[in-house]
């Protein structure tokens, strides 16, 4: 990630996991992959066992179907990880 604040800032999102989900949903479903994997490695990967699983369509998407974006950029390699770690 390129910018100097964001592990800063996916830290502070993550104290409100209710709220951002939403959000993390959008990126998921949108088609900028890179920004996918920052918000899989940083924020998904973090949460806490019980959210994960309002993510788990779009988690087994990526990691299953994913698009060539996705393949390119190893996308589904850390969604596949997620599903691996039996966390959703």
């Amino acid at each position: 990630m390129n910018w100097p604040i964001v592990i800063e800032i996916s830290k502070l999102l993550l104290t409100i996991p209710e709220e951002t989900i939403p959000f993390i949903r959008n990126v998921l479903n949108g088609h900028d992959d890179i920004w996918k994997e920052w918000c899989l490695r940083y924020f998904v990967m973090e949460l806490p066992r019980e959210l994960r699983h309002r993510l788990q369509e779009e988690i087994e998407r990526i990691a299953h179907r994913p698009t060539k974006g996705e393949e390119l950029e190893e996308v589904h390699i850390t969604a596949m990880e997620i599903i691996k770690d039996k966390s959703i």
